[in-house]
């Protein structure tokens, strides 16, 4: 119904009387947040705004963290430290000023010219490992896996504690327990992202032959899974991007020329499966004779060839 054409007047719908929309404007001009003046007057953000709007006012933008205040909050978060406004710091060389916030000791140079081991970790912490910009490591696994967070504070010679977490509702078990171990380093954390840099865009010239097994053993103990099926066969699965799983497929096709396993689509990621020969081929390269490995998945391994 056209009330205007039938002599209606039209009641005013704004929310808030004149006096008081000048009231809102003028707290605004003087740089009062939106967020204040709609707890003041008690209602949304987005009512504030369309006021200021119809009133010729350009809304200031929201203030947005800069990535340096991003990083230590998210360091503040893995560390349980509730007040963040301290200033965090520490130097190159792996004497952070503050050992209770950056992780105390470490072994700077852990990554600089790897062996087994070090490539070992490289591998794992290519899947798992959480790197920020201002040098700062972070890994965190499920509790039943607190032995081999242990082995990687021992490799890197660190005495950073390893904290006790509940898993998010993203994670794959949420309302579990977890264990993060975090460490500071911005020389670790440059070597780990070249090696990375070299694993993943294939450069593999640059990984000794006799290491490619190490990296590949890391990868599969966090981003794999080894199991024996009901008919007693040994099965191997990876998982991971298109271009890992292709250069999986190429380093067990080089293990067991005729196998002929694919890369498939799994559950939104990319997998490539191992069964029988093949899986006994690889898991023979992966796990024989190997210094560092997640405990669980080498027991698998060692019962089914009655290493143990």
């Amino acid at each position: 119904m056209n009330l205007p054409r039938l002599g209606v007047q039209r009641r005013d719908r704004r929310r808030f009387s004149p006096v008081e929309e000048a009231q809102i404007i003028g707290r605004y001009d003087e740089g009062e947040p939106t967020r204040n003046i709609a707890k003041a007057f008690d209602c949304s953000e987005e009512t504030i705004r369309r006021i200021l709007v119809r009133n010729s006012r350009q809304t200031r933008p929201k203030r947005r963290l800069n990535p340096a205040i991003q990083s230590k909050i998210i360091e503040a978060y893995y560390q349980d430290i509730s007040q963040i406004a301290t200033e965090i710091s520490g130097d190159r060389h792996g004497v952070p000023e503050d050992p209770d916030l950056c992780g105390g000791r470490i072994d700077v140079h852990a990554f600089r010219n790897p062996g087994a081991d070090g490539f070992y970790w490289i591998g794992f912490l290519m899947a798992d490992g959480n790197v920020t910009e201002d040098g700062t490591l972070s890994v965190i696994l499920q509790s039943s896996d607190r032995a081999h967070i242990e082995k990687l504070r021992v490799f890197l010679k660190s005495d950073a504690p390893i904290l006790d977490k509940m898993t998010n509702a993203r994670s794959f078990k949420p309302g579990g327990t977890a264990v993060l171990l975090s460490v500071r380093s911005q020389d670790i954390v440059d070597d780990l992202k070249r090696w990375v840099s070299v694993c993943r865009d294939g450069t593999e010239n640059l990984v000794p032959d006799e290491m490619a097994r190490h990296v590949w053993r890391g990868i599969m103990d966090w981003n794999g899974t080894v199991r024996v099926n009901k008919r007693g066969q040994l099965e191997l699965r990876l998982y991971g991007s298109k271009v890992l799983c292709e250069r999986f497929q190429a380093y067990v096709r080089v293990l067991a020329p005729g196998c002929q396993a694919n890369v498939f689509k799994s559950g939104g990621t990319n997998c490539v499966y191992l069964c029988s020969s093949a899986a006994e081929t690889v898991a023979l390269a992966l796990y024989r004779d190997c210094s560092t490995c997640l405990d669980r998945k080498f027991a698998v391994v060692a019962r089914f060839f009655g290493w143990i």
